[in-house]
């Protein structure tokens, strides 16, 4: 007996929507690459980089609040609230 392309389509949303967790993490360090690389946009040539600790707070600062942002706004996404409270 085999499923039918209706059974078929709802496990794969099921198994997409069942990560959400994992999800957030993988846009959020994707999100960390590009704010890194938006923290070096202003240097003017080669000579002007320098990769320092100040660097990765900017990119920490900018990163963590839309996490924060991503939460808050897609709580429908993240409905259990243990792993959300566990990252505030």
């Amino acid at each position: 007996m085999s499923d039918t392309p209706n059974t078929q389509q709802a496990n794969r949303e099921r198994r997409r929507h069942s990560r959400p967790y994992v999800v957030l993490w993988i846009m959020m360090a994707l999100s960390f690459i590009v704010m890194s690389a938006a923290v070096f946009a202003m240097i003017d040539g080669w000579g002007d980089f320098r990769n320092n600790l100040n660097m990765v707070y900017m990119t920490i600062t900018m990163w963590a609040p839309m996490g924060i942002i991503m939460l808050l706004a897609m709580r429908g996404v993240y409905p259990n609230t243990r792993p959300t409270s566990r990252l505030w």
